[in-house]
C-alpha cells in the first residue's frame, strides 16, 4: 500500500533519526516536509549533505516528494508560519513526527555529570525543553487543528527513548523524555473522539550524531554497552511507516511503542537484514506494561 496521498512533517530531519524517517516515507510515496534550523549546515557527525541537498536526492531516487523548509523551532512564529505554509501548499497534514531536539551536543558534554554539578542550570534546562518539548506540543496543536478541520484520521508520533523509563545519560534527558511520553498519552486522550492517533516512540540506540558524540566523550561502560547494538536511522522509519499502514493503529494510541516490538509485530528487519535485539528495552518491560495498561 502506497502513502502517495499522505502529507508528512518530520521535524529536525537534517540528520540522524529524522533523516532516516523522512527517507522511508519518501520511498513509500508520501509528500514529506523536512525541517532544520536556518543556520544548520552539514553535520560533521552524520550528514553528508545539507537539508536541501538531502531533499533533492530523495526526489531523484523515490516516487515521494521531499520538501525542505528551514524553521527555527525555538520560535513560535516560525512554527506557526511552517504550518501555514503546509496548509497553503498541501491543504493539510496527515502525519506529524515530533523529532527535533536541539540539545544533543549538550547532552553529550554533560554526560556523567550530576545535576548539581551543572553550571547555568536554567540555560541547560531550556536547551532540552524549549525545542524538545514545548515545540512538540505546539506542533501537535497546530497539526491537530488541521487534522480536525479536514476530518483526517492522522498520526502524531513523538520520538522519545527508554530514558523516559529509566536513568539514562543525565537528569535533564530523563525528565525531557518522560515529559514527551506523558504529552503523547494526554494528547491521545484528548484526540480520541477525533480518531487521531498519538503515540510515543522509543527507538533503540541509533547510529546518529549523538551516538558518535557519546562514544567519543564517554568511557562509561553503561553507555558503551548501550550502543553495542545499533539500529540504522531508517529502521525507525520502517516501523513508523508500518504503523501508519496498520488499519488497527488507532488501538495503539496513547501508548509507548518500541522499535523492537513493532519490528517483531510487523516482521521488519534492519538494513543488515536482522531484527535488532530487545535487550535494550527489556529492562523497561514492567514499566512499559504498566504504563501502557493505564493509557489504553
Amino acid at each position: 500500500m502506497s502513502l502517495r496521498n499522505k502529507v508528512v512533517l518530520v521535524t529536525g530531519a537534517s540528520k540522524g533519526v529524522g533523516k532516516g524517517i523522512a527517507e522511508e516515507f519518501c520511498e513509500n510515496g508520501a509528500t514529506v516536509i523536512v525541517t532544520s534550523r536556518p543556520d544548520e549546515t552539514k553535520s560533521t557527525f552524520y550528514s553528508t549533505d545539507t537539508l536541501e541537498e538531502f531533499a533533492e536526492r530523495m526526489c531523484s531516487i523515490y516516487t515521494g516528494k521531499c520538501i525542505p523548509i528551514r524553521c527555527d523551532h525555538s520560535k513560535e512564529s516560525d512554527v506557526i508560519n511552517l504550518f501555514q505554509t503546509i496548509e497553503d501548499g498541501y491543504g493539510g497534514i496527515d502525519i506529524l513526527i515530533n523529532n527535533v531536539f536541539s540539545a544533543s551536543i549538550t547532552c553529550a558534554q554533560i554526560a556523567g555529570k550530576k545535576f548539581y554539578e551543572i553550571p547555568k542550570l536554567y540555560e541547560v534546562f531550556d536547551e532540552f525543553f524549549n525545542v524538545g518539548l514545548k515545540n512538540h506540543l505546539l506542533c501537535s496543536s497546530l497539526a491537530a487543528k488541521l487534522m480536525i478541520k479536514n476530518k483526517t484520521k492522522g498520526l502524531i508520533a513523538t520520538i522519545s527513548s527508554e530514558g523516559g523509563g529509566k536513568y539514562l545519560f543525565n537528569t535533564f534527558y530523563g525528565i525531557q523524555k518522560t515529559a514527551c511520553d506523558r504529552m503523547a498519552a494526554d494528547i491521545a486522550h484528548e484526540l480520541k473522539e477525533k480518531k487521531i492517533t498519538s503515540v510515543s516512540f522509543w527507538p533503540g540506540a541509533v547510529a546518529t550524531e549523538m551516538y558518535h558524540n557519546f562514544l567519543s566523550k564517554s568511557q562509561d561502560p553503561a553507555i558503551v554497552d548501550l550502543f553495542s547494538e545499533i539500529e540504522h536511522p531508517r529502521f525507525v522509519g520502517k516501523c513508523l511507516v508500518k504503523l501508519v499502514l496498520d488499519p488497527d493503529g488507532l488501538q495503539k494510541s496513547g501508548q509507548i511503542l518500541t522499535s523492537t516490538d513493532l519490528a517483531r509485530e510487523y516482521g521488519l528487519t534492519d538494513q543488515s537484514g536482522n531484527t535488532p535485539s530487545r535487550r535494550q528495552h527489556k529492562e523497561c518491560d514492567e514499566f512499559l506494561s504498566a504504563a501502557n495498561k493505564l493509557r489504553q
